[in-house]
Order: structure tokens, then C-alpha cells, then sequence
């Protein structure tokens, strides 16, 4: 919680935290319950509605929110005059996470709110493991940035051995968040863990700068509304 309270910039006392995301997953749980561990404001909606949405960042003066890409394309669906009117000039944190963000979606909430977006990249098994922060959306494309506050990205060959700059691999991370193993599933825990490194399946490669790119699994799996399936 404190990495994200660094990172995002929107957990204070006197911000006010949109959560809109289920509380069963656990981007959901999480994006909710930091900004009230920080003494703030968070308010859950229990259904998605986007002009409702669009209206709080206003009305309601929200200052951070998490979405998925699915939320950010039914907002930008939305009529543009219904935009405008509802423009918020506290909204300073927006986070998109759990399956991958267009470029042009990115260019569009950049555009329309200002260079407040986070693209964050994790899983239930790491945690959140990087971030590619507002600086960045426009200069790195198809990027999910680099390693999150605590944690470590290792991109590595079937032998083990670590790949060089825009080679791609199997992406690993450590941290203190890491998951303790699969639910009666010791196989599968085993096959995730290296040492005290977990992989999902994902291959990556990361550029000489040090951003990580998602480009592939090694295992096929559909997302949908932000869940693995």
C-alpha cells in the first residue's frame, strides 16, 4: 500500500477514490481499500454506469480512479458535449489494469483528462509488478512500463539465463507480495515458482531504458472483464 501511495500520488487524507472495479478481484479490493487506509475518502459503486461516472468526477470531486480498458471505452462512448460539461478539474489519478489499454484509448484519456494516466501491469499470483507512469503514455507504445516500488523483473530464457535488451523471454518478479501458492494445487505452485520468482506465463521483453512490453503467454487465456479465464 505504500509503494502505490508513492506511485499513484492519490491516497491522502483529502483525496477522494472512485472504486467502481468488483470487489472480488483483486485490483477491485485493493484500489478500494488503500485510499481508507490512508485516512481518505472512497466511494464504491455497485454498478457500472459511465454517465453516472463521468458526474461524480465532477459533482463529487474525485481526485483518483482505477478502471479497465472496458470502462474507459464505454466512457469515451459517451456523447463528447456530456464530456465537456462534465470535464472535473480535481481528477489528478487515473489507473487502468487487468488486460491491455489501446494506444489510442491511451491517447484519448490523455488527451481529454491531461497526462494523469497509469497503466499498471500485475497479477493475483505478483501483485502489481510495474507501472508506466503519465510521463511516459505517449512516449512508449504498447509499454506497461517499468518495475513497481519493491519489486524486481527478470526477463528469462528457457535455460534460465537472463535475455538481453528487446529480447524476449519469460517474464519473472519478486517481492514482498508475492502469493504462497495455488489452492490444492502444489503442480501448478511448483511450475510458477523458481527460487522466490513467480511467472503467470507471460513473455516480455524490456527495452534498454528498462520498460517492460508484454508481447505474448505461453499458455493461451481469454480476459474477460478483467478476469482470467
Amino acid at each position: 500500500l505504500y509503494a502505490m501511495a508513492v506511485e499513484y500520488g492519490c491516497f491522502a487524507p483529502d483525496d477522494r477514490f472512485l472504486a467502481i472495479a468488483p470487489m472480488c478481484h483483486g485490483a477491485g479490493m485493493i484500489f478500494a481499500l488503500a485510499p481508507i487506509f490512508f485516512g481518505g475518502y472512497a466511494e464504491l459503486m455497485d454498478k457500472f454506469e459511465p454517465e453516472e461516472v463521468v458526474r461524480k468526477f465532477r459533482d463529487e470531486q474525485i481526485t483518483g480512479f482505477f478502471g479497465v480498458p472496458t470502462h474507459f471505452h464505454a466512457i469515451f462512448s459517451l456523447d463528447p458535449a456530456f464530456l465537456d460539461e462534465y470535464r472535473s478539474d480535481t481528477l489528478h489519478t487515473i489507473i487502468s489494469n487487468a488486460a491491455p489499454l489501446p494506444q489510442i484509448m491511451k491517447e484519448k484519456i490523455v488527451a481529454h483528462f491531461g497526462p494523469i494516466l497509469h497503466e499498471t501491469y500485475g497479477s493475483t499470483e505478483a501483485s502489481i509488478v510495474s507501472n508506466l507512469r503519465p510521463n511516459d503514455q505517449l512516449r512508449k507504445t504498447a509499454c506497461v512500463g517499468q518495475a513497481f516500488p519493491g519489486t524486481q523483473i527478470e526477463i528469462r530464457r528457457e535455460d534460465g539465463s537472463i535475455c538481453d535488451a528487446d529480447e524476449v523471454g519469460e517474464l519473472f518478479s519478486t517481492s514482498a507480495c508475492l502469493f504462497n501458492g495455488y489452492w490444492k494445487r502444489p503442480e501448478e505452485t511448483t511450475e510458477a515458482f523458481q527460487d522466490n520468482w513467480v511467472t503467470v506465463g507471460d513473455l516480455a521483453k524490456k527495452d534498454a531504458e528498462g520498460h517492460l512490453y508484454i508481447v505474448d503467454r505461453k499458455k493461451d487465456m481469454v480476459i474477460s472483464g478483467g478476469v482470467n479465464i
